[in-house]
């Protein structure tokens, strides 16, 4: 039209386009080029949505958690974004048993953590995670049908498979290991070679060399990074399917530490090789990088010593809870019949517990012969593995000391005879020994650390006695003239032997294995030193200004070395400290189970008001009774460690609980059951959750009662504990406790409205006695704490001289530093 300037035009476009323009002026002018636009039409793509996380299929235990996520996309927009969870077990169909939402927008994402043991899930079961995305798109008013992405499944194995794929997988890394260590023996060569031709030739002839080999150690260093990033891979896998691998988690993150060390050791040296004056430090450098990588590879060998006893004996447990089961089962249905009674299914059930049990006693009895050959052909090893041996015979004594064959061959004997109530409490003292065993066999690294522990104590106080002597002899020799040729020839003996007892002590540190490494090799450098002394004095006219130089080298390096090893002590002491504390959970974690056991148990048969149990509940509560008994029984034994009753914190809670379990196990056993003793049962399993969480994580950085303080000689710990040296619980795990037991009295308090008013007065005076014990102990402990933290007094006496009996003895001196 006249004097338009804009135009809309609308069509359906549809593959490929071309819109041609010819305008014409008002005179007839028209464009003397053509003026076209082409404008294809792309059909709208369905969204896409791919799962990332994790990256492939993925076999799980029960009990993992492990994270699902997906992303998804779309040119205009995503509407909605999702995963189903479903979960196939054999044959039957899936069922559905979660859905999570996700993000919108062109890129969405949907991500979640699955708790598998709340899906009920077995090993053999199938867990199934379906990626689906819609768009805006329709047509005709039709949507897009959703687009899926390929499924993601999670297949369900057992613990001990689990274990077992680890165990392979660190068999393979094992000869990697293996193939790294000797690659760097022969780099280490290199560079020693190297650096002494540089000493004698001059850093210009061998520039060229240095830089090459510079580069291969540091290639080296980057394969042990991989390798350690491997081993986290591994420990990641085991802490999502929450487990520790049958003790393998340990392991693995002492290989990490390990290989951790021996890349930094190699790029420290391939560093330092290019310059020429740093030769000696390269040397050091790689010859640590080597032991180190040496050290992983014992430690994953170290594995395969116990790992086939460990599985035979969780093998054995395994079959114990079995038999247990069958027995369980055949109890309710002979309640009150004799044997003849019986219907032939119950008696072939019966039957077959028997059976079972005789062989799990056949099989103790071979693998307590196993465990006790087994720690004596390690006992006659090179390098004896004193934490693995000492675990096995360990675990040996737990299965001979608590008669484990014999309680099996008698729980068969009375299964058959129907006498189900004392077949019952046969099993679970077989299955209390076999626990024992278990747990034994977890504290081999409890006992590394305590071996590792004593040897670097014994290196630290030699290191302590050498350098008292060296200092002692500084003085003389600042003073030593070449005439003097008597103290001379004394002075030259005494070096060779001070070199001597230096060689021998960095044996014993090399003996200790990594933590130890660096100060054995400045030992072994103090050695040389020492040695250098005595050559300058033994010539033909002593240099005594050359020995003079020498001998400060030396107690140079014998204060580094003192420094080292002393660094390696505390962290030795730390990790023993906290091993303690995780064995002690441990302990506490088997403990609530089994009164968890009794309590749900007790729950189920409680009669009802006015009630009295039925000849069923009658023996039902016989049976929780004896399980009752069991964990009195076992937090008894809880109270005679040392570091429990060396703290009136953890001593007094024990001893409550032990109350506490008497108490409701007399009720169970009189047949006398009312929610009282559900109750009570619930304060022991209370007590024992307020423990395990007080023990759960190891001191922060800033906790101020992380260490007792090494001055105060006589002084007690806090809560009464033990002295300095002695096992003790941490001070940090006591304060969280006091705070847990006074929220427990409050939970307890309310808790007694549930009573008749018949047993609330007797309840509530329970628990106004267990008020005021925490009130005088949280006292006592507030003032203990105080008592350690406040500085001795000091006396400001006027000086006096020094008189010749306060001078210390030689190597009496602590670290060698000067007045």
């Amino acid at each position: 039209g006249v004097n338009q300037t804009h135009w809309n035009m609308s069509w359906v476009a549809s593959g490929r386009g071309v819109l041609e323009l010819k305008p014409r002026g008002i005179d007839g002018i028209q464009p003397s080029e053509r003026i076209a636009f082409e404008i294809p039409a792309i059909d709208d793509a369905p969204p896409v949505i791919t799962i990332v996380e994790p990256t492939a299929d993925e076999t799980v235990t029960p009990a993992a958690t492990p994270l699902v996520v997906a992303e998804g996309r779309d040119d205009f927009g995503v509407k909605r974004s999702w995963i189903d969870v479903s979960v196939t077990r054999n044959d039957t169909p899936a069922r559905r048993v979660s859905t999570v939402e996700g993000s919108q927008g062109t890129s969405a994402r949907v991500e979640t953590t699955l708790l598998l043991s709340e899906f009920s899930v077995e090993p053999g079961d199938r867990v199934v995670c379906v990626g689906n995305i819609t768009d805006a798109f329709e047509k005709n008013g039709t949507p897009r049908p959703v687009v899926v992405s390929s499924p993601r499944v999670f297949r369900v194995i057992s613990t001990s498979e689990l274990s077992a794929q680890v165990r392979s997988r660190l068999g393979q890394m094992r000869e990697a290991a293996s193939r790294l260590r000797e690659e760097q023996a022969g780099i280490a060569d290199a560079i020693k070679d190297v650096v002494e031709r540089t000493k004698a030739n001059g850093a210009a002839a061998t520039e060229a060399e240095r830089a090459q080999i510079a580069g291969s150690e540091g290639r080296m260093a980057d394969r042990i990074a991989a390798f350690e990033r491997s081993l986290a891979e591994l420990a990641s896998k085991l802490e999502r399917n929450k487990t520790d691998g049958e003790g393998l988690s340990e392991t693995i993150q002492e290989a990490s530490d390990l290989a951790r060390t021996a890349s930094q050791r190699s790029q420290e040296g391939a560093t330092a090789l290019p310059d020429a004056s740093l030769g000696n430090d390269a040397t050091e450098r790689a010859s640590e990088s080597e032991s180190a990588l040496a050290d992983l590879e014992t430690a994953l060998q170290r594995d395969r010593e116990t790992a086939e006893l460990t599985r035979r004996i969780d093998k054995l447990a395994e079959r114990i809870d079995a038999a247990s089961k069958d027995t369980r089962a055949a109890a309710e249905k002979s309640v009150g019949k004799q044997r003849n009674q019986l219907s032939d299914e119950t008696k072939a059930l019966m039957d077959r517990s028997a059976q079972a049990q005789r062989e799990a006693a056949a099989e103790a009895r071979a693998l307590a012969e196993d465990l006790g050959k087994r720690a004596e052909e390690i006992q006659k090893q090179d390098k004896p593995d004193q934490g693995a041996a000492e675990a096995m015979r360990e675990a040996q004594h737990e299965a001979d000391d608590r008669g484990l064959a014999r309680q099996l061959e008698q729980a068969a004997q009375q299964t058959e005879q129907n006498q189900m109530q004392s077949a019952q409490q046969s099993q679970q003292q077989a299955q209390q020994a076999v626990q024992a065993m278990q747990q034994a066999m977890k504290n081999q690294s409890k006992r590394r650390t305590e071996e590792l522990e004593r040897r670097i104590t014994d290196v630290v106080d030699a290191l302590r006695s050498l350098l008292g002597t060296i200092e002692t002899n500084t003085l003389t020799m600042q003073k030593l003239t070449a005439t003097d040729v008597t103290e001379v020839s004394r002075l030259a003996k005494l070096m060779l032997q001070l070199s001597r007892n230096a060689s021998g002590i960095a044996e014993n540190a090399a003996a200790a294995g990594q933590p130890m490494r660096r100060a054995a090799t400045l030992i072994i450098r103090g050695a040389e030193q020492l040695d250098a002394v005595a050559a300058s004095l033994r010539k033909e006219v002593a240099e005594v200004a050359q020995a003079r130089e020498s001998l400060d080298a030396a107690r140079n390096s014998i204060q580094e070395a003192l420094a080292s090893a002393q660094k390696a002590k505390n962290d030795a002491e730390k990790d023993a400290e906290n091993l303690r504390r995780e064995e002690l959970r441990g302990v506490y974690e088997q403990v609530l189970e089994r009164q968890r056991s009794a309590r749900s148990g007790a729950e189920a048969i409680i009669p009802a008001p006015g009630k009295t149990l039925d000849r069923r509940g009658f023996v039902e509560s016989k049976r929780i009774a004896a399980e009752q008994s069991t964990v009195t029984g076992l937090l008894t034994t809880i109270g005679a460690r040392a570091d429990v009753s060396g703290s009136e914190l953890y001593a007094t809670s024990n001893s409550e609980m032990i109350s506490a379990s008497t108490l409701a196990g007399q009720d169970l056993s009189a047949s006398a059951l009312s929610q009282r003793t559900v109750l009570v049962q619930r304060e022991v399993e209370a007590l024992l959750a307020s423990l395990i969480e007080a023990l759960a994580d190891p001191p922060e950085a800033d906790d101020p009662f992380a260490e007792a303080p090494k001055e105060a000689g006589g002084q007690q710990p806090p809560g009464g504990g033990s002295m300095a040296g002695a096992p003790r619980v941490p001070p940090m795990a006591e304060l969280r406790l006091l705070r847990t037991m006074a929220q427990r009295v409050l939970d307890d308090t309310k808790s007694a409205s549930e009573l008749p008013e018949a047993d609330q007065a007797a309840y509530l005076t329970r628990i106004a006695m267990r008020q005021k014990r925490l009130t005088e102990l949280g006292e006592r402990w507030v003032k203990a704490m105080e008592d350690q933290s406040r500085p001795p007094d000091v006396k400001m006496d006027s000086p006096k001289a020094p008189d010749k009996s306060d001078v210390p003895t030689t190597g009496g001196s602590d670290s060698g530093a000067k007045p």
